[in-house]
Protein backbone atom coordinates (compact mmCIF):
# COMPACT_ATOMS: atom_id res chain seq x y z
CA UNK A 1 0.00 0.00 0.00
CA UNK A 2 3.10 2.37 0.39
CA UNK A 3 3.14 2.33 -3.02
CA UNK A 4 -0.70 2.98 -4.27
CA UNK A 5 -0.56 -0.66 -5.57
CA UNK A 6 -4.32 -1.54 -4.49
CA UNK A 7 -6.08 -0.69 -7.76
CA UNK A 8 -2.93 -1.88 -9.96
CA UNK A 9 -2.78 -4.78 -11.84
CA UNK A 10 -0.14 -7.60 -11.08
CA UNK A 11 1.89 -5.97 -14.04
CA UNK A 12 1.70 -2.81 -13.33
CA UNK A 13 2.72 -2.79 -10.15
CA UNK A 14 5.59 -5.37 -11.16
CA UNK A 15 6.22 -2.10 -13.80
CA UNK A 16 6.17 0.40 -10.85
CA UNK A 17 7.94 -1.54 -8.13
CA UNK A 18 10.94 -1.74 -10.46
CA UNK A 19 11.10 1.53 -11.40
CA UNK A 20 11.22 3.06 -7.31
CA UNK A 21 14.14 0.09 -7.04
CA UNK A 22 15.53 1.69 -10.53
CA UNK A 23 15.70 5.29 -8.61
CA UNK A 24 16.64 3.85 -5.37
CA UNK A 25 19.30 2.53 -6.92
CA UNK A 26 20.13 5.52 -9.03
CA UNK A 27 20.14 7.43 -6.13
CA UNK A 28 22.86 5.41 -4.06
CA UNK A 29 25.37 5.29 -7.10
CA UNK A 30 24.64 9.23 -7.15
CA UNK A 31 25.40 9.25 -3.77
CA UNK A 32 28.64 6.79 -3.56
CA UNK A 33 29.94 8.51 -6.89
CA UNK A 34 29.98 11.67 -5.21
CA UNK A 35 31.99 10.97 -2.34
CA UNK A 36 35.28 12.22 -1.69
CA UNK A 37 37.64 9.95 -2.27
CA UNK A 38 37.24 6.04 -2.74
CA UNK A 39 34.78 3.60 -1.53
CA UNK A 40 34.66 -0.22 -1.83
CA UNK A 41 33.02 -3.36 -0.40
CA UNK A 42 33.98 -6.60 -0.96
CA UNK A 43 33.55 -10.22 1.35
CA UNK A 44 35.80 -11.75 3.63
CA UNK A 45 37.15 -13.93 0.73
CA UNK A 46 38.29 -10.69 -1.13
CA UNK A 47 35.99 -10.32 -3.68
CA UNK A 48 35.00 -6.68 -4.31
CA UNK A 49 30.67 -6.77 -4.34
CA UNK A 50 30.41 -3.00 -5.06
CA UNK A 51 32.85 0.04 -5.42
CA UNK A 52 32.68 4.15 -6.44
CA UNK A 53 33.43 5.56 -9.30
CA UNK A 54 36.19 6.66 -8.11
CA UNK A 55 38.32 4.09 -7.31
CA UNK A 56 38.09 3.30 -11.07
CA UNK A 57 39.18 6.45 -11.93
CA UNK A 58 42.11 7.07 -9.17
CA UNK A 59 43.20 3.43 -9.50
CA UNK A 60 43.48 3.58 -13.39
CA UNK A 61 41.31 0.18 -13.64
CA UNK A 62 38.07 -0.87 -15.08
CA UNK A 63 34.87 -1.78 -13.67
CA UNK A 64 35.70 -5.48 -14.95
CA UNK A 65 38.96 -5.61 -13.78
CA UNK A 66 38.11 -4.12 -10.46
CA UNK A 67 35.49 -6.84 -10.46
CA UNK A 68 38.48 -9.83 -11.03
CA UNK A 69 40.70 -8.02 -8.43
CA UNK A 70 41.52 -8.88 -5.17
CA UNK A 71 42.11 -6.10 -2.75
CA UNK A 72 45.63 -6.56 -2.03
CA UNK A 73 46.36 -6.14 -5.99
CA UNK A 74 45.92 -2.32 -5.67
CA UNK A 75 49.15 -1.77 -3.10
CA UNK A 76 52.47 -2.72 -4.21
CA UNK A 77 53.86 -6.15 -3.02
CA UNK A 78 55.88 -4.44 -0.42
CA UNK A 79 53.02 -2.98 1.44
CA UNK A 80 50.86 -5.59 0.87
CA UNK A 81 51.91 -7.34 4.24
CA UNK A 82 51.18 -4.37 6.64
CA UNK A 83 47.61 -3.89 4.12
CA UNK A 84 46.60 -7.53 5.05
CA UNK A 85 47.23 -7.50 8.47
CA UNK A 86 45.28 -4.49 8.92
CA UNK A 87 42.18 -6.41 6.98
CA UNK A 88 42.88 -8.93 9.35
CA UNK A 89 42.16 -7.23 12.16
CA UNK A 90 38.67 -5.29 10.92
CA UNK A 91 37.01 -8.79 10.51
CA UNK A 92 38.75 -10.12 13.55
CA UNK A 93 38.13 -6.81 15.81
CA UNK A 94 35.50 -4.75 13.75
CA UNK A 95 37.24 -1.90 12.35
CA UNK A 96 41.21 -0.90 11.47
CA UNK A 97 42.84 1.74 9.52
CA UNK A 98 46.19 1.54 7.73
CA UNK A 99 48.39 4.56 5.79
CA UNK A 100 49.60 2.91 2.60
CA UNK A 101 50.12 4.00 -1.19
CA UNK A 102 47.41 2.78 -3.71
CA UNK A 103 49.33 1.86 -6.62
CA UNK A 104 47.47 2.44 -10.15
CA UNK A 105 47.14 0.10 -12.87
CA UNK A 106 50.17 2.33 -14.09
CA UNK A 107 52.70 1.32 -11.95
CA UNK A 108 52.65 5.12 -9.94
CA UNK A 109 51.34 5.19 -6.41
CA UNK A 110 49.18 7.66 -4.14
CA UNK A 111 49.54 7.65 -0.36
CA UNK A 112 46.11 7.00 0.77
CA UNK A 113 44.39 6.94 4.46
CA UNK A 114 42.43 3.69 4.63
CA UNK A 115 39.51 2.74 6.82
CA UNK A 116 37.40 0.12 6.93
CA UNK A 117 34.88 -1.46 9.11
CA UNK A 118 33.16 -5.18 9.18
CA UNK A 119 29.36 -5.17 8.28
CA UNK A 120 27.12 -8.11 7.86
CA UNK A 121 25.59 -8.21 4.51
CA UNK A 122 22.87 -11.15 2.92
CA UNK A 123 23.99 -13.18 5.71
CA UNK A 124 27.76 -12.54 4.90
CA UNK A 125 30.53 -10.89 6.67
CA UNK A 126 32.26 -7.93 4.89
CA UNK A 127 34.23 -5.02 4.29
CA UNK A 128 33.54 -1.51 4.07
CA UNK A 129 36.16 0.95 3.60
CA UNK A 130 37.01 4.54 2.31
CA UNK A 131 40.33 5.93 0.87
CA UNK A 132 41.35 9.23 1.47
CA UNK A 133 44.24 10.57 -0.80
CA UNK A 134 46.61 12.13 1.80
CA UNK A 135 49.01 13.67 -0.79
CA UNK A 136 48.90 17.28 0.29
CA UNK A 137 48.75 16.38 3.60
CA UNK A 138 52.47 14.43 2.87
CA UNK A 139 53.73 17.42 1.33
CA UNK A 140 53.08 19.51 3.94
CA UNK A 141 54.49 16.82 6.46
CA UNK A 142 57.64 17.33 4.80
CA UNK A 143 57.66 21.34 3.39
CA UNK A 144 57.06 21.34 7.36
CA UNK A 145 59.97 18.51 8.30
CA UNK A 146 62.37 19.97 5.76
CA UNK A 147 61.65 23.87 7.79
CA UNK A 148 62.09 22.20 10.96
CA UNK A 149 65.55 20.80 10.10
CA UNK A 150 67.11 23.67 8.58
CA UNK A 151 65.80 26.13 11.79
CA UNK A 152 67.52 23.36 13.85
CA UNK A 153 70.53 23.05 12.13
CA UNK A 154 70.42 26.91 12.31
CA UNK A 155 70.53 27.26 16.28
CA UNK A 156 72.67 24.15 16.67
CA UNK A 157 75.13 26.23 14.94
CA UNK A 158 74.99 29.71 16.10
CA UNK A 159 76.82 30.90 19.01
CA UNK A 160 73.90 32.11 21.17
CA UNK A 161 72.20 29.49 23.67
CA UNK A 162 68.65 28.66 22.91
CA UNK A 163 66.27 26.70 24.87
CA UNK A 164 62.49 25.56 24.17
CA UNK A 165 60.40 25.10 27.29
CA UNK A 166 57.04 23.66 27.43
CA UNK A 167 54.40 25.08 29.43
CA UNK A 168 55.00 22.10 32.05
CA UNK A 169 58.97 23.46 32.15
CA UNK A 170 59.99 20.71 30.09
CA UNK A 171 63.37 21.18 28.48
CA UNK A 172 61.90 20.31 24.92
CA UNK A 173 65.18 21.42 22.77
CA UNK A 174 68.66 23.01 24.06
CA UNK A 175 71.44 23.76 21.22
CA UNK A 176 75.03 23.17 21.71
CA UNK A 177 75.81 27.00 23.55
CA UNK A 178 72.31 26.04 25.40
CA UNK A 179 74.71 22.98 26.49
CA UNK A 180 77.51 25.06 27.72
CA UNK A 181 75.86 27.60 29.22
CA UNK A 182 73.97 25.31 31.87
CA UNK A 183 76.85 23.23 31.91
CA UNK A 184 75.75 19.80 31.97
CA UNK A 185 74.87 17.35 29.03
CA UNK A 186 71.73 17.87 26.79
CA UNK A 187 70.54 13.78 28.21
CA UNK A 188 70.53 15.71 31.85
CA UNK A 189 67.91 18.44 30.59
CA UNK A 190 65.73 17.14 27.53
CA UNK A 191 62.41 15.38 29.06
CA UNK A 192 62.82 16.95 32.26
CA UNK A 193 61.50 19.78 34.13
CA UNK A 194 63.22 22.70 34.78
CA UNK A 195 62.66 22.46 38.95
CA UNK A 196 63.80 18.23 38.84
CA UNK A 197 67.33 19.04 37.02
CA UNK A 198 67.80 21.90 38.78
CA UNK A 199 66.23 21.68 42.57
CA UNK A 200 65.29 25.16 44.41
CA UNK A 201 65.47 27.03 41.12
CA UNK A 202 61.93 28.41 41.85
CA UNK A 203 63.21 30.63 43.71
CA UNK A 204 66.11 31.93 41.74
CA UNK A 205 65.99 35.33 39.14
CA UNK A 206 66.20 33.48 36.35
CA UNK A 207 62.91 31.60 37.08
CA UNK A 208 61.15 34.43 38.01
CA UNK A 209 62.10 35.98 34.36
CA UNK A 210 60.74 32.99 32.24
CA UNK A 211 57.98 32.40 34.86
CA UNK A 212 56.70 35.69 34.30
CA UNK A 213 57.14 35.21 30.30
CA UNK A 214 55.73 32.17 30.61
CA UNK A 215 52.11 33.02 32.76
CA UNK A 216 51.91 36.38 31.02
CA UNK A 217 52.43 35.68 27.41
CA UNK A 218 54.71 38.50 27.04
CA UNK A 219 58.97 39.16 25.68
CA UNK A 220 61.47 39.70 28.35
CA UNK A 221 64.73 40.37 28.62
CA UNK A 222 67.36 40.79 31.93
CA UNK A 223 70.81 40.27 32.46
CA UNK A 224 70.83 37.86 35.31
CA UNK A 225 73.03 35.72 37.39
CA UNK A 226 72.87 31.97 38.31
CA UNK A 227 73.92 29.84 40.91
CA UNK A 228 74.61 26.53 39.90
CA UNK A 229 75.04 23.00 41.08
CA UNK A 230 78.30 22.77 42.44
CA UNK A 231 77.95 26.68 43.75
CA UNK A 232 79.79 28.54 40.99
CA UNK A 233 78.38 31.31 39.23
CA UNK A 234 77.80 32.89 35.80
CA UNK A 235 76.45 35.71 34.29
CA UNK A 236 73.53 36.11 31.60
CA UNK A 237 72.30 38.26 29.12
CA UNK A 238 68.83 36.23 28.58
CA UNK A 239 65.50 36.87 26.29
CA UNK A 240 62.70 35.03 26.70
CA UNK A 241 60.08 34.72 24.01
CA UNK A 242 56.40 33.08 24.43
CA UNK A 243 56.04 30.35 21.58
CA UNK A 244 53.10 27.56 21.12
CA UNK A 245 54.88 25.27 22.94
CA UNK A 246 55.89 27.76 25.73
CA UNK A 247 58.68 29.75 25.58
CA UNK A 248 61.93 30.12 23.81
CA UNK A 249 64.82 31.54 25.62
CA UNK A 250 67.69 32.92 23.98
CA UNK A 251 70.59 33.51 26.26
CA UNK A 252 74.31 34.75 26.22
CA UNK A 253 76.96 34.42 28.64
CA UNK A 254 78.15 37.61 29.94
CA UNK A 255 80.34 36.04 32.79
CA UNK A 256 83.73 37.08 31.69
CA UNK A 257 82.15 41.29 30.78
CA UNK A 258 80.50 40.88 34.20
CA UNK A 259 84.21 39.72 36.01
CA UNK A 260 86.11 42.16 34.00
CA UNK A 261 83.31 45.12 34.82
CA UNK A 262 84.07 44.09 38.74
CA UNK A 263 87.69 43.86 38.43
CA UNK A 264 88.02 47.33 36.73
CA UNK A 265 85.47 48.89 39.38
CA UNK A 266 88.10 47.34 42.28
CA UNK A 267 91.23 48.68 40.24
CA UNK A 268 89.11 52.36 39.92
CA UNK A 269 88.35 51.62 43.78
CA UNK A 270 91.57 50.95 45.06
CA UNK A 271 93.34 53.66 42.67
CA UNK A 272 90.76 56.53 44.09
CA UNK A 273 92.19 55.46 47.70
CA UNK A 274 95.47 55.35 46.86
CA UNK A 275 95.45 58.90 45.63
CA UNK A 276 92.95 60.37 47.94
CA UNK A 277 95.32 59.60 50.65
CA UNK A 278 98.52 61.11 49.00
CA UNK A 279 100.33 63.78 50.99
CA UNK A 280 101.09 65.56 47.81
CA UNK A 281 98.11 67.42 45.70
CA UNK A 282 97.07 65.87 42.62
CA UNK A 283 95.23 67.47 40.03
CA UNK A 284 93.88 65.98 36.72
CA UNK A 285 92.62 68.68 33.83
CA UNK A 286 91.85 67.69 30.36
CA UNK A 287 93.91 69.41 27.50
CA UNK A 288 91.45 72.64 27.59
CA UNK A 289 92.39 73.31 31.12
CA UNK A 290 89.16 71.99 32.61
CA UNK A 291 89.59 70.38 35.42
CA UNK A 292 88.63 66.67 35.84
CA UNK A 293 89.50 65.61 39.17
CA UNK A 294 91.43 66.73 42.54
CA UNK A 295 92.75 65.10 45.39
CA UNK A 296 91.71 66.70 49.44
CA UNK A 297 95.62 67.67 49.27
CA UNK A 298 95.07 69.81 46.21
CA UNK A 299 92.77 71.98 48.04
Amino acid sequence: TSFGLENLTLTEARTQAEAVAQREQAFSSTMLDSLPGILYFYDSSGRFLRWNRNFEEVSGYSAEEVGRMHPREVFAPEDQAVVEARIGEVFAQGEAWVEAPLRRRDGTTVPHLFTGRRVEFEGRICLVGVGIDISARRQAEEALEKSERRYRTTLDNILEGCQLIGFDWTYLYVNAAAVRHNRRPAEELLGRTMPAAWPGIESSAVFRLLRRSMEQREPAHEETEFIFLDGSRGWFDVRVQPVPEGIFVLSIDITERREAETALREVQGRFQTVVENLQEGLVIADRHGDLLYWNPAAL
